[in-house]
């Protein structure tokens, strides 16, 4: 089954002085959240996923600049196979 989401960013927020892998980096958490009512209702998303909440940390800055403030985004899911499983059984 795959299922399809649409997020808008709702915050973005730049963290430094954070060790990964090993060294201090910086790095920005971007907050999606799905779309509510007073900003762009959409009946075919909202019936489905009323309410939901993506947090990503972005360690790579190009990742980072691809989230907008106030933009909408896609969310695909669906599973992940496990490499023994033929996928005519998904």
């Amino acid at each position: 089954m795959h299922i399809r989401c649409k997020f808008q960013v709702r915050s973005i927020e730049r963290t430094i002085n954070t060790v990964y892998n090993q060294q201090t980096k910086s790095y920005e958490n971007a907050e999606l959240r799905t779309i509510k009512f007073n900003v762009s209702y959409d009946p075919e998303f909202h019936g489905s996923t009323p309410s939901g909440v993506i947090e990503l940390s972005l360690v790579r800055e190009e990742h980072a600049r691809h989230f907008k403030l106030g933009a909408e985004y896609y969310a695909d899911f669906s599973p992940v196979l496990p490499v023994d499983t033929p996928a005519s059984e998904a």
